[in-house]
Order: structure tokens, then C-alpha cells, then sequence
């Protein structure tokens, strides 16, 4: 594997209201956070209502200050200014880019391995 490219670029870069901000592939650290803030954000991207956008900051507003804390440029004081809305669309668009940086560096991965190597249903 060691003629693979760097499977994650450093940032891409999305403006959502008066704020812009970098958005950063999720580390290792990170990585079970993010897993779980990233499928509440799409259990209510997915059926979004305002009761459900309402319960979802009862119970998320802090998993989601944590995940564009570890993988934005943002700073604690602009996330603390962000409206409701715009957080989520920044929480969003952090699953979005990241979702993108893991399809592209998963099929050359995969191609790399040897044959046989694979992923497998029988494990």
C-alpha cells in the first residue's frame, strides 16, 4: 500500500451565511464522535421537521458544538454565535465533505489490496 495517494486531502472550504469556514477530514481521535453525530444529523436531515429539528437540539446541540469544534476552522466563539440553522448546515456540510474524502479513498484502497484480500461477507 505504499503507492497509495494521501487518501485525505487537508480541507475544503464552505460558506454558509456571514460565516466561511475549512472543513477538516475527521481524525482518528474523532472518529466515534463524529460517527454518531454524523447519523443523528442525517436521521433529521432525512425527515427534517421543526419538532424534530427542536428535539434534535435538546439532545444533540452539544455532540454537534464538538464535531464542528474537531472538524471545522471555526472557533468556539463563532460557533456560539452561529443560529441554530446554520450550525446544522455546517454540521452537514461536515458530513458531506467527509463522506466525500471516504468514497474517494475507498476504492483505491480496496483496489490496492491484493487479490484475495478483499472485503469479505463471510468474516
Amino acid at each position: 500500500m505504499s503507492e497509495l495517494k494521501t487518501l485525505f486531502p487537508s480541507h475544503e472550504t464552505v460558506k454558509i451565511g456571514n460565516a466561511t469556514a475549512k472543513i477538516y477530514p475527521v481524525k482518528l481521535k474523532d472518529l466515534e464522535m463524529y460517527s454518531q453525530a454524523a447519523a443523528n444529523l442525517i436521521a433529521l436531515l432525512a425527515d427534517a421537521t421543526v419538532i424534530k429539528m427542536t428535539v434534535y437540539g435538546a439532545k444533540h446541540a452539544a455532540e454537534l458544538n464538538k464535531l464542528l469544534l474537531a472538524c471545522t476552522s471555526l472557533s468556539r466563539r463563532q460557533i456560539s454565535r452561529l443560529s441554530a440553522n446554520d450550525a446544522i448546515l455546517f454540521g452537514y456540510q461536515v458530513v458531506r465533505v467527509n463522506f466525500d474524502f471516504f468514497a474517494h479513498a475507498l476504492p483505491e484502497v480496496v483496489a490496492s489490496l491484493p487479490d484475495g484480500a478483499g472485503l469479505s461477507s463471510d468474516s
